[in-house]
């Protein structure tokens, strides 16, 4: 192929591209559009039939709580509370879970680990079911109250069980700046965060003393840039704990800092060894020596 017809080739690609760019962007604006003018029950309806128009098989409809919503696959069933993020579940409730255990490494962990999972930042719950499946006991914390309720239903057959305080170095009570749609929200201030409310705060110490935890087979902290702070006051629970496995990402504060430096010094210094890396999420995975 000469570089003329490989030039007029490669321009033709280009413009596919933006293309298909320009009509997903003129799709999104008009779903966005539509959505202000239909009832929650009305947008659940809207999507299930466009997971069926595109050869989808999941259902979404309403919560008998509002404004909780439910997806549904055949017998599967997840209960979430925001509508912008249903799409996560449109190519299955399995497929949305199993990629978040990936990210966080869990899938490679080993089947005899026994004890407890503690899952910081749980949101609403997804990852109760790798704990079911392995037959760790799941202690979830959420401080967001819809993301708690979604928790519960989807891990203790709605009993209020999930942890509503954020994890911090003491026990206090503090900001805490929501930005729930995009599961950004933080105790560390950062742009565009959509409200601020106090929430009271405890440390992972405080809780497995209260609890009677002796042993700790996993512990996963998802924080928004706060995870340095829970793991000062986490010694005693880093003692008793197999893996740790944390989200070091671009999220810390307005400057939007990785984590990474603190956190992995910080757990190098107390037994532990760097096991695994994600590189597309920035969620590292942490392993005990003693």
């Amino acid at each position: 192929m000469d570089a003329q017809a490989s030039k007029v080739l490669s321009k033709l690609e280009q413009t596919r591209q933006e293309n298909g760019d320009l009509q997903v962007r003129i799709h999104k604006l008009l779903e966005d559009l539509l959505f202000k003018y239909i009832s929650r029950a009305g947008r659940m309806r809207y999507l299930t039939l466009k997971r069926s128009l595109l050869g989808g098989e999941v259902r979404y409809s309403v919560h008998e709580k509002a404004p909780l919503m439910i997806a549904e696959r055949g017998p599967d069933r997840l209960v979430f509370c925001r509508p912008e993020r249903a799409g996560l579940y449109r190519r299955g409730i399995d497929r949305r879970v199993s990629r978040l255990e990936k990210s966080y490494m869990l899938t490679t962990l080993p089947e005899t680990l026994q004890g407890v999972f503690i899952d910081c930042g749980a949101n609403i719950g997804d990852l109760g079911r790798f704990a079911r499946r392995r037959g760790l006991d799941y202690h979830a914390f959420e401080p967001e109250a819809l993301e708690a309720d979604c928790c519960d239903f989807n891990n203790f057959d709605g009993n209020a069980r999930t942890n509503r305080k954020a994890l911090w170095n003491e026990e206090t009570v503090l900001k805490f700046y929501s930005k729930p749609t995009t599961a950004d929200s933080s105790l560390i201030e950062m742009d565009d965060f959509t409200s601020v409310k106090e929430i009271p705060t405890t440390t992972l110490d405080a809780y497995i003393a209260a609890k009677g935890i002796t042993h700790i087979a996993v512990m996963k902290i998802e924080a928004e840039g706060a995870e340095p702070e829970i793991l000062e006051c986490a010694q005693k629970a880093l003692a008793i704990a197999d893996y740790v496995t944390v989200d070091c990402g671009f999220e810390r504060g307005f400057k939007q800092e990785s984590t990474l430096p603190p956190v992995t010094n910080f757990l190098l210094a107390r037994g532990f060894i760097l096991d695994n890396w994600n590189r597309e999420w920035n969620r590292f995975l942490y392993k005990c020596l003693s």
